[in-house]
C-alpha cells in the first residue's frame, strides 16, 4: 500500500491477474474446424451451424424467433425496418447509450427523440412520457452495463400511449427483471454479440422476437437464398421470399459456431460473474470516494460492465481519467473509463445536421451538450470494471479491490 506505481512504486496486482482472457474458446472447437463436414457446413447458405445458434439462443433467452446477424447494429437496423417505421416517424431513444442504438434511424429518415437518464444511467420513464407525441412510433430502451431498466414504469407508459417497446439488449445477455428475461419485454429486441460482449463471436449479433410477422420481415430485410425461401410463410410476404431487399446482414457461420459454444456454458458464467459482483458490492460500499448505481428491485443484472461512481467532491484536484490511469498502473487493467459509450450529444451526428442526414427535413434542431443533465452527470461520475469468471475470478476481484484501496489511500500523490 506504499508509493503508487504511476509515481514509480511497485504494482500491487501480480502479472497473472492483470490480463483476463475472454471469451474462453475450447480446443475442441478448433479441432472441429478440421472436420470436413463442419467445413462444408460453414460454407452453406443454409448452414446447420447457424440453425444450432438459433435453437440455443431461443432456449437461453426464452424467445420464439431468433435471427442471427453480422452485428448488433444490423440487428437494430432490421428491428426498426421490421416494425414498419417510416420517414418522419419519431422514436424515443436513450441519450446515454452506444451511438448505434440511434444512428440506424437516420438511415430510415426517422427522428430519434433523445431522453434523459435516471440515477443509474438507464432511460428515465418520466422523461419518456414528457417526450411522447402523436408522431412517436416506438420506445427504444438500452439496459446499460447489464442493469435492467425500470420496466414496470416503462410498460405502463407503453400501454397508456399504445407505443411499442424495442429493446437494445446488447449489454444484458441473461439479465432478468422480476424473473423475466431481458429481451422479451418489447415486441422485438436487438443484441450485439461482438467485440468483448458477454457472449461474443468477435463479430455478430441477433434479433429476437415472439412476433412472427416482425421476424419474417427482418428475414426479408437482410438475409438470402434458402433461409428466405424456407422461412417466409405469411401470404403478402411470399412474393419477396427469393429477393428480399437484396441486403446481406447474415452472421458468418464461423462466428455462429463460436457463439453457440459459449451459450451452452453461459448460465455457469453468469453465476460466477454474480458471485464476483456480490463481493465487489460488499467491498466498494466500504471504500470512501466511490459508490454504486441503483439496481432496480427484483432485478438481476448480467454485468457486462460493473459501473462505479467517482466522487468528484471527495477527489478534488484529481480527475476521473487520472484516477483510472493510476489504477491501471497498479496492474488493475480491468478498470476502464467508457469513452465510446457517452452522452449522444457529444457526437456530431446528433448535434449537427451534417452531410449524411441533410435529407431529414423534419429535424429542426439537433441536440446540444447541457440538454440532458442527468445523463451528463452519470457520465461524469462513472468508471467501470469488466468482471471475471472461471477458477481464478475471486483472485482477480480481490487484487482489483486492493488496487482501488491503495490508490485512494495515496490519492495525495495524484494532486
Amino acid at each position: 500500500m506504499s508509493k503508487l506505481a504511476i509515481k514509480g512504486g511497485v504494482q500491487c496486482v501480480p502479472k497473472k491477474y492483470q490480463n483476463f482472457k475472454h471469451p474462453k474458446i475450447t480446443k475442441d472447437f478448433f479441432k472441429r474446424l478440421q472436420d470436413e463436414k463442419f467445413q462444408n457446413e460453414i460454407c452453406s447458405f443454409d448452414s446447420p451451424v447457424v440453425s444450432d445458434f438459433q435453437e440455443e439462443a431461443k432456449k437461453l433467452f426464452n424467445l420464439k424467433h431468433v435471427l442471427p446477424t453480422n452485428s448488433g447494429t444490423s440487428a437494430l437496423f432490421e428491428m426498426f425496418y421490421a416494425l414498419g417505421l417510416e420517414p418522419g416517424d419519431e422514436v424515443i431513444v436513450p441519450s446515454y447509450t452506444f451511438f448505434a442504438t440511434g444512428t440506424p434511424l437516420f438511415v430510415l429518415k426517422c427522428i430519434p427523440v433523445l431522453v434523459d437518464a435516471t440515477d443509474n444511467g438507464n432511460i428515465d420513464p418520466k422523461d419518456i412520457e414528457r417526450k411522447i407525441t402523436t408522431k412517436t412510433k416506438a420506445i427504444v430502451i438500452t439496459h446499460m452495463w447489464g442493469i435492467p431498466c425500470d420496466m414496470d414504469e416503462i410498460i405502463k407508459i407503453s400501454k397508456k400511449y399504445k407505443v411499442p417497446i424495442l429493446e437494445d439488449a446488447s449489454h444484458a445477455h441473461g439479465a432478468t427483471y422480476k424473473g423475466r428475461v431481458i429481451g422479451t419485454f418489447g415486441v422485438c429486441s436487438a443484441w450485439s454479440l461482438g467485440a468483448k460482449k458477454l457472449i461474443t463471436g468477435g463479430q455478430g449479433g441477433m434479433l429476437g422476437t415472439n412476433n412472427k410477422e416482425i421476424y419474417q420481415k427482418a428475414v426479408l430485410f437482410g438475409h438470402a437464398n434458402n433461409k428466405r425461401i424456407k422461412e417466409i410463410t405469411i401470404k403478402n410476404l411470399l412474393p419477396y421470399s427469393v429477393s428480399g431487399t437484396g441486403l446481406n446482414l447474415r452472421i458468418h457461420p464461423f462466428s455462429a459456431g463460436v457463439i453457440t459454444e459459449q451459450m451452452k456454458e453461459y448460465p455457469k458464467q453468469m453465476r460466477e460473474r454474480q458471485e464476483v459482483a456480490d463481493y465487489l458490492i460488499s467491498e466498494i460500499e466500504k471504500i470512501p470516494g466511490s459508490g454504486l448505481p441503483r439496481i432496480p428491485k427484483d432485478s438481476n443484472p448480467s454485468w457486462y460492465g460493473f459501473p462505479i461512481f467517482f466522487d468528484t467532491d471527495f477527489f478534488k484536484g484529481v480527475d476521473k481519467e487520472t484516477f483510472v490511469s493510476a489504477l491501471n498502473a497498479e496492474g488493475a487493467t480491468s478498470f476502464d473509463v467508457p469513452h465510446t459509450t457517452s452522452p449522444l450529444t457529444e457526437y456530431p451526428v446528433f448535434n449537427e445536421r451534417g452531410v449524411f442526414f441533410e435529407r431529414i427535413k423534419e429535424i429542426k434542431k439537433y441536440y446540444q451538450k447541457g440538454d440532458f443533465k442527468q445523463t451528463e452527470l452519470f457520465n461524469k461520475r462513472v468508471f467501470k470494471l469488466t468482471l471475471w469468471y472461471g477458477d481464478n475470478r475471486m483472485n482477480y476481484a480481490k487484487y482489483h479491490i486492493l488496487a482501488l484501496q491503495k490508490v485512494i489511500k495515496n490519492i495525495g500523490e495524484l494532486r
